[in-house]
């Protein structure tokens, strides 16, 4: 799930695209899942799955943890950029059993 800071809100517009990934614990390397979703309110609910790997042979359910992340894209790309919203990354042990809760809760200098 994805929510926002309310005192961010003001900066978040109808049709901004939400990305939320996941990396090996480690941290390095491509995301071993990630997802685009266009947002028209929040808080956002969604699920990452082996069909979300950008590459076949590194896929999310081979990790024992993930760093999950999120950024919500003014420009509409993946690589951030001045102004994006971000939230702070939150390990998850594979497989989850419960939610994993990120707020955009800063703005990208």
């Amino acid at each position: 799930e994805v929510d926002i800071d309310p005192t961010l809100a003001k900066f978040a517009a109808p049709g901004d695209a939400l990305f939320v990934f996941a990396h090996a614990a480690e941290g390095r390397g491509p995301p071993l899942a990630a997802k685009r979703v266009a947002v028209d309110a929040f808080p956002v609910r969604l699920r990452l799955t082996d069909a979300d790997s950008p590459m076949p042979a590194a896929v999310l359910s081979s990790a024992p943890r993930v760093l999950v992340q999120a950024r919500l894209s003014k420009s509409g790309q993946a690589t951030g950029s001045t102004g994006d919203l971000e939230a702070d990354a939150v390990m998850v042990p594979l497989p989850a059993k419960a939610r994993a809760t990120l707020v955009l809760s800063r703005t990208r200098p």
